[in-house]
């Protein structure tokens, strides 16, 4: 390693090898891929939650049959959104699984155990969750909800003045 004292952007890379820094790049950029897509379809499959409740609120006093069926879409919609939100994380393991072979070789090569981040950061701090876990409580949570929704609409009587 250069000597960073004088100038500390003259610091020369420790992998040099560029066999090596190209297989980070790649675990890297493949990681970064599928974890940007899942967030982008989390983030979708939010959305696509507030228009379907929306929709469900809105139907639910003129046309309950139509918020039945909406609040089955939803819960539909939310057990699939799930199904490939356990496919998008088993992409992104692998390219963790890569991340954390090339850092530990860079941390053997540096004598640096710290630097296995990927690693380190598989586990969870105690009261901590993963996102796996928020996530999938956030989709049970609205499959569950959406069913209830359903089974509500159904439980109304279709002569009775709908709630206020």
């Amino acid at each position: 390693m250069s000597d960073t004292s004088q100038d500390p952007l003259a610091y020369v890379p420790l992998v040099v090898d560029p066999v090596a820094r190209e297989t980070q790049e790649h675990a890297w950029r493949w990681f970064v891929l599928h974890a940007n897509q899942r967030m982008q379809t989390f983030n979708y499959f939010l959305v696509a939650t507030a228009f379907l409740f929306s929709a469900y609120g809105s139907l639910l006093k003129e046309y309950r049959p139509a918020a039945v069926v909406v609040a089955l879409l939803g819960a539909w919609l939310a057990f699939w959104f799930r199904r490939m939100d356990v496919r998008t994380r088993q992409l992104i393991d692998v390219g963790r699984q890569g991340m954390i072979a090339t850092q530990a070789r860079l941390a053997r090569r540096a004598e640096l155990p710290e630097i296995e981040l990927a690693q380190a950061a598989g586990q969870c701090a105690p009261g901590g969750s993963t996102y796996s876990r928020v996530i999938d409580v956030v989709h049970w949570t609205i499959v569950v909800v959406f069913v209830a929704a359903a089974g509500y609409a159904l439980s109304l009587p279709l002569t009775a003045a709908p709630p206020h």
